[in-house]
């Protein structure tokens, strides 16, 4: 199957390209030095170039995205390729029992467009009360009335009925809309989260505990990333240099602490460029601050057991936060889920029409609500989402590596399902109480650091999910899903079988069994109050103790925001490109 799988792609991508080649010979120096093609980054390079007074420099560790990573269905074989740093988490204490060795896989994207070219696509901005609490605790300029605009300025919102009410773009380089295909349990669902007390509607608009198939970042059948939306249509600008397999290991400062350059390895040479104003890290919320504590920016302690001269003791690594998740599997009597095998068979002629399962973007509706642990309105602190797929969807060949789903879980719970019609519903915890680090595992830089999750270490993070599990199990029980012979599977998860089925007791092992990330690491370069102990950047991103440097990127968030990061991601760079601007006058 997994053949075949790949064959069907190879097929569509013979036919369809869209592939730039960026090459170029890199100057001395330059005013602005990019590190990271990302999400933010592409945003950053489009708007520092638009002057072409200003020479931009963009190195990117990773090559240019093909047209099969442009498949919204191809999702889920994009992990663990070329496209993802693959990185993995070290061994948790209190979840991930499921998981070989304890570890949560912790996909990152790798390439020009970042994690637009791996993610799901969701299109989720969070909530007015995430930045204005951002904005109250030291992140001033940061407010929602202060960031919406940067918001409305990229989105190209093509759906007239949701960017007609007042809180979206339609202006804008990135496409958001929906998608051309998803299964009929998509409506079932939206109608039984209604059917339960939940209301349908933009979570993007005034009130964001809605629920509704969702809006994704894609066009026409295809998925955009900001690789699409920002450099594809400038790589003719004279005035940008874009460099791809261009792995930066440290920044360069002179003897006032001031960024004068990167180094950087690019075609098995070690390679060095001055900057004039400034360099910009937009490497993410792991490589971030694996490249400032290389460069001597971090816990002096850390720094100092491998030898690193600390040029600014500051907390880079720390208060790395996401979105844990955990997710039921149901079966249905009717086959109207995705087996992956039949989409792909299916859906390849389709597909050149822009039509089929093949631009499903597999994740069919989202909606946000609050537990009896909330006590603010309107900022939910759980996110649903709910997908016609499951590891047992694709036979064994690719979420269950993906995930990292251990032998004795295959074999018990997801094997049996193979040949069944299968979905399920994944619960998200909004404002995790636990947090965890971001650590340096050497001084090579091509050592992954050690990434330390943390999930489920207070314990509140549990309480506030299984409410969500149960809304999960709620809204499959309506009448709407119930149609459908919507159930639970009846297989038991390994070491939870002395529990009543989907009593607190069994939901809280399984959770701490089948525990995933959903994508949304964050959180370790904080911006604040420069005054803060507990802060990196300043509120215009520059990085403390130090000059000519910034971070943009979701590694500056404060807090993790009610959503997804990819929206936030491309504010930040919006914002940031702005700040940058300003200074220079």
């Amino acid at each position: 199957m997994e053949k075949f799988i790949h064959l069907g792609l190879i097929i569509i991508t013979h036919f369809i390209t869209s592939e730039c080649i960026f090459t170029v010979n890199v100057q001395k120096s330059y005013d602005y030095v990019i590190v990271g093609g990302g999400t933010a980054g592409a945003v950053l390079a489009n708007r520092l170039s638009s002057n072409p007074s200003i020479r931009v420099l963009l190195l990117e560790a990773g090559s240019v995205p093909d047209e099969s990573s442009n498949i919204p269905f191809a999702t889920l074989s994009l992990q663990h390729t070329e496209l993802d740093w693959s990185y993995k988490s070290v061994p948790q204490n209190y979840s991930c029992f499921g998981l070989k060795e304890n570890r949560s896989s912790i996909p990152r994207g790798k390439g020009l467009g970042g994690c637009s070219v791996i993610n799901f696509m969701i299109f989720s901005r969070g909530t007015k009360k995430d930045y204005d609490e951002w904005a109250a605790n030291g992140a001033e300029g940061w407010s929602w009335d202060e960031v919406l605009p940067y918001f409305t300025k990229w989105e190209n919102n093509k759906d007239a009925s949701i960017a007609s009410n007042g809180y979206h773009g339609v202006n804008g380089e990135m496409s958001v809309s929906w998608t051309n295909y998803y299964t009929p349990l998509a409506k079932a669902y939206v109608k039984g989260a209604k059917e339960v007390g939940y209301k349908e509607g933009d979570y993007n608009g005034p009130d964001p505990e809605k629920f509704m198939i969702p809006q994704a970042y894609v066009d026409k059948g295809r998925r955009f990333t900001t690789y699409e939306a920002f450099l594809k249509p400038i790589n003719h600008r004279g005035n940008l240099h874009i460099v791809i397999d261009a792995f930066v290991t440290k920044i360069l400062f002179d003897s006032n602490n001031r960024a004068s350059g990167v180094q950087f390895e690019h075609k098995n040479t070690i390679n060095e460029v001055r900057v004039k104003r400034e360099v910009i890290l937009s490497a993410g919320a792991v490589n971030s601050p694996q490249i400032l504590m290389l460069s001597g920016i971090g816990p002096k302690d850390h720094l100092e057991k491998f030898g690193i001269k600390v040029l600014s003791d500051l907390s880079v690594g720390y208060n790395l936060q996401d979105h844990v998740t955990v997710g039921i599997p149901f079966t249905v009597d009717k086959p109207v889920t995705f087996i992956v095998f039949d989409a792909v068979l299916l859906g390849i002629l389709p597909y050149f029409f822009r039509k089929g399962p093949l631009t499903s973007i597999m994740a069919e509706t989202v909606g946000f609500l609050s537990t009896k642990y909330n006590n603010h309105s309107q900022w939910p602190d759980i996110e649903l989402t709910f997908g016609s797929i499951t590891p047992s969807s694709d036979g064994g060949i690719i979420s269950r590596h993906n995930y990292g789903i251990t032998d004795e879980m295959w074999e018990k719970v997801f094997k049996p399902n193979i040949n069944v019609s299968t979905y399920i519903c994944f619960s998200y915890v909004m404002r995790p109480e636990s947090v965890g680090t971001v650590k340096l595992a050497s001084t090579d830089p091509h050592e992954p650091p050690l990434i330390n999750p943390n999930y489920f270490h207070k314990p509140q993070d549990i309480k506030v999910l299984l409410e969500g599990m149960k809304a999960c199990l709620a809204i499959s029980s309506s009448k709407a899903m119930k149609k459908f012979g919507a159930r639970p599977f009846r297989q038991l998860f390994p070491g939870c079988e002395t529990y009543k089925p989907y009593s607190d007791e069994y939901l809280e092992c399984l959770a701490r069994s089948f525990t995933l990330t959903n994508y949304h690491l964050s959180g370790t370069c904080k911006m604040g109050n420069p005054r803060d102990p507990t802060t990196v950047v300043d509120p215009q991103l520059r990085v403390k103790g130090v000059n000519g440097l910034r971070v943009v990127d979701v590694s500056i968030m404060p807090t993790i925001v009610t959503g997804h990061t990819e929206a936030p991601a491309i504010m930040i760079g919006e914002k940031g490109a702005d700040l940058i601007l300003n200074d220079l006058g």
